[in-house]
């Protein structure tokens, strides 16, 4: 570090004099060193100006941004419609692409506007008719000045009077006044992505066009994403940084002026908006070394690789002269890359394939107070979304309290910092893993206890230790009903207790033969005996869940189609669902026990729009998800039902909904007094009138059962 240092302050010597500064732009990893190498040896102080690279800064926001967005449905979009696949998903969640990572939160964006402006100006029509008077004028300008030698000043000019045009209308004030309106948690959270998108896109725009003082302004606005998303090197060198630039209107006026008229960035052409960093430019002069025959697999030692480097840029660059003299050379680009009709056809191909997907579920118009994924709906829990809402307001606080603290204070940029550690969407994801202390802690506990028994035993002879402490288990509560945590030990045996309860109950006075002697008497009238249906609802789902359907309406259908299959020739179905909204139960221990720590942290909003991309065994892993399928199942099927009465009269099934929390539930004859299921054999214990008879046992193996009344 020290040499290449030396080194650069000679060549600034040789070309500017003694008394100029050299400015040399690091990535952030460098950076640091550099800044400790200055604060430690005071022979380097005043003779350099160190800046933080715009290209490594730019991927630092891509991850921060990528951190905030995986897991959120945005992700899953992209792959839906069919825009990048897993893989480059994945490079853009990293940050590890640059131009792609752009282009797709560019796309999400633009999206999102779409998406926000069918909302607002539905708000607003009158808004609506002056902005596309305004924007049809722009178009045709910039049709009409294509073919004209000063197409771009014109174009310009209308540009700059169609933002005034939009101020004067109200445009801004209209949009404030509807974000503070709403205050839906999925509509404060597409805010914040286009906040963030936005920023990154003026700091871009500042390196592209050389624009020093929004350089500064939207890199001050990325640090407040540095901190809320824990990238902590920036975080605490990039205040400090900003901070000298701004000194340097006062202590190095002429370099803060080259800096302003746009000498802070490298063009390698004239076109305009084609600026970039210069750590981008040094990794375009990399580049063209990583070539066939260049650094990559030449060989392996170090001093041969150390002199390939050091001539390579030469020999590139005399390559490119000879070139030039034989006029051989590439055509040369006389218009930005990114204007030419493929690029723009292609883009907007996109934004259209990418808002199929995402208007189904449009995050502006959701009035729900839980986060939704947009794509899969899948529900966040409670602590997850306060993290998420409330990152922007603690990332900003912390930038604040770090400025008045170590940059204006007394405290030292180089203490440690601790990170907020923030829930993001992907924390829903993640397997949590709990050690239990509560064991070491109620040890101590008992060990002190015994400890003092001692004591008093010892004081007092008469009292027996073996008599009034041995006899009793040194616990709190009883192993035999409790795991050491205080959790409730998991009931495994309840066939056996079924058992024991069908051979105590008496043999039914109403059996199939009495039936028939019933028929007999009353002159075989069939009327009389009347056959239905019990179905566990449940177990039918469990049943369909190795299926593969993509959304829970076509999930709904197949299952609709199996139960009107097992209804046939019976006059009353009972379909029975279990209930999930019970927390202290039998069941619910049964169940903890048998999924343990394989159960999604998050639950699925289930709805007809709602896609599942998950296997179902793992859409149905959460109780949240199981309780609201049930309520969307039975409604289906309810529906299902009653139209057929409707069209076939009293000849269709009857449908009886039981143990299922819907609002319309119809009347059943029946009172059930307790559903108790287990993974082999479940059992129904139903209650009734004086003149009806059942039969009450029902397997969960085929999850039917046959009952006869009179």
């Amino acid at each position: 570090m020290m040499t290449v240092l030396k080194q650069a302050q000679s060549i600034n010597v040789e070309v500017l004099g003694p008394e100029r500064k050299t400015v040399i732009t690091f990535d952030m990893a460098l950076y640091e060193k550099a800044r400790r190498l200055e604060m430690l040896h005071p022979e380097y102080r005043n003779r350099y100006i160190f800046r933080i690279g715009e290209f490594h800064t730019v991927l630092c926001a891509l991850r921060a941004i990528g951190a905030s967005t995986e897991n959120r449905g945005i992700d899953d979009a992209w792959i839906a419609a069919d825009i990048y696949g897993p893989l480059t998903t994945r490079q853009i969640i990293e940050g590890k692409h640059m131009k792609r990572a752009m282009n797709a939160h560019l796309t999400t964006l633009l999206v999102f506007f779409n998406l926000y402006q069918d909302v607002l100006f539905k708000e607003n029509p009158g808004l609506l008719e002056s902005c596309s008077h305004e924007l049809i004028c722009l178009r045709d300008v910039s049709f009409h000045a294509v073919n004209s030698a000063h197409h771009t000043e014109a174009v310009q000019k209308r540009h700059i009077e169609l933002v005034a045009k939009l101020e004067q209308h109200g445009i801004l004030k209209a949009m404030e006044d509807f974000d503070q309106r709403n205050q839906a948690p999925s509509f404060k959270v597409a805010r914040s992505y286009m906040n963030a998108v936005l920023t990154l896109l003026l700091f871009v725009r500042a390196t592209h066009q050389g624009l020093w003082t929004l350089h500064l302004a939207s890199l001050e606005r990325l640090c407040i994403l540095f901190f809320a998303r824990d990238r902590i090197k920036y975080a605490q060198m990039v205040p400090g940084y900003i901070a000298q630039m701004y000194s340097l209107q006062e202590t190095d006026p002429e370099i803060w002026n080259e800096f302003e008229r746009g000498n802070f960035c490298v063009n390698k052409n004239k076109i305009p908006f084609r600026g970039i960093g210069v750590d981008h430019a040094i990794e375009h002069i990399n580049r063209t070394m990583k070539v066939k025959g260049g650094l990559s697999g030449i060989t392996l030692k170090p001093a041969a690789l150390a002199r390939f480097f050091l001539t390579a840029p030469v020999m590139t660059r005399l390559s490119d002269e000879v070139h030039d003299m034989a006029n051989v050379t590439a055509q040369k680009r006389e218009k930005h890359n990114e204007l030419s009709p493929a690029i723009t056809k292609c883009q907007m191909h996109h934004i259209q394939k990418l808002q199929s997907v995402i208007e189904e579920w449009n995050p502006f118009h959701q009035e729900s107070e839980t986060l939704v994924n947009i794509v899969t709906q899948a529900v966040m829990p409670e602590q997850i979304q306060s993290d998420i809402l409330r990152s922007d307001e603690a990332g900003e606080q912390c930038y604040k309290d770090f400025v008045e603290k170590r940059i204006v204070g007394t405290v030292s940029p180089w203490e440690k910092m601790s990170k907020l550690k923030l829930l993001s969407w992907k924390s829903a994801s993640k397997t949590v893993k709990i050690k239990l202390q509560t064991c070491v802690v109620e040890l101590k506990e008992n060990q002190s206890l015994f400890a003092g028994l001692l004591i008093v035993a010892r004081s007092r002879p008469d009292v027996d230790l073996q008599e009034s402490v041995g006899m009793f288990e040194f616990s709190c509560i009883p192993r035999s009903l409790f795991s050491p945590d205080g959790s409730v030990l998991a009931c495994l045996d309840k066939s056996k207790l079924m058992a024991i309860l069908e051979a105590a109950v008496e043999p039914n006075p109403l059996s199939s033969t009495n039936l028939e002697q019933n028929r007999e008497m009353h002159g075989g009238d069939v009327d009389l005996v009347t056959k239905s249906l019990i179905i566990d609802g449940m177990a039918i789902v469990q049943e369909l869940s190795t299926l593969s359907v993509k959304t829970c309406e076509e999930f709904a259908q197949h299952f609709i189609r199996t139960v009107v299959y097992r209804a046939r020739g019976y006059k009353v179905v009972h379909l029975v669902f279990d209930r999930y909204d019970v927390e202290q139960s039998l069941k619910q221990m049964t169940r903890k026990h048998r999924y343990g720590k394989n159960v999604d942290a998050y639950s699925y909003a289930v709805s007809d729009s709602t896609i599942i991309k998950v296997p179902l065994k793992k859409f149905l892993s959460n109780n949240k998800t199981k309780d609201r399928l049930t309520v969307y199942l039975a409604n289906k099927i309810q529906a299902h039902f009653q139209s057929g009465e409707q069209r076939m009269g009293h000849n269709h099934s009857r449908l009886m909904l039981i143990s299922c929390p819907v609002t319309t539930r119809k009347p059943t004859p029946f009172s059930f007094s307790m559903l108790c299921m287990h993974p082999e054999k479940a059992t129904l214990f139903i209650s009734c009138p004086p003149t009806q008879t059942c039969l009450s046992w029902l397997s969960t193996d085929n999850s039917n059962l046959e009952m006869e009344y009179v």
